[in-house]
């Protein structure tokens, strides 16, 4: 059974102008996340003309995902974003089991 992790990060954001540039950030993010250890792929989720962006990360293991999460850049990247949202980001890390797996 092959298995992943997904850290996912949610922000609302609190107007589209600041969606917009957070969803920038993210994808300027993501072309430097290939560096790190155990990091497979990502995906970018927004809602077409709304305020909620989210970032998938997808790790090898729990703790790679949680290194990651306590990292420099994160904290940069979370910090950086901050003056755009609303609320406090939801981070979660996932489990996520290959399609077809038991």
């Amino acid at each position: 059974m092959s298995t992943a992790y997904t850290l996912l990060t949610v922000v609302q954001a609190a107007d589209l102008e600041a969606a917009h540039e957070i969803e920038l950030g993210f994808r300027e993010v993501v072309h430097h996340l290939h560096e790190e250890p155990g990091y497979e792929r990502s995906a970018l989720l927004t809602e077409e003309n709304d305020c909620l962006v989210m970032l998938l990360t997808i790790w090898t293991n729990p703790a790679q995902a949680e290194l990651y999460r306590c990292s420099p850049l994160y904290q940069l990247i979370l910090s950086s974003i901050q003056p755009r949202i609303v609320g406090a980001p939801v981070v979660r890390i996932f489990k996520q089991y290959a399609e077809g797996a038991e």
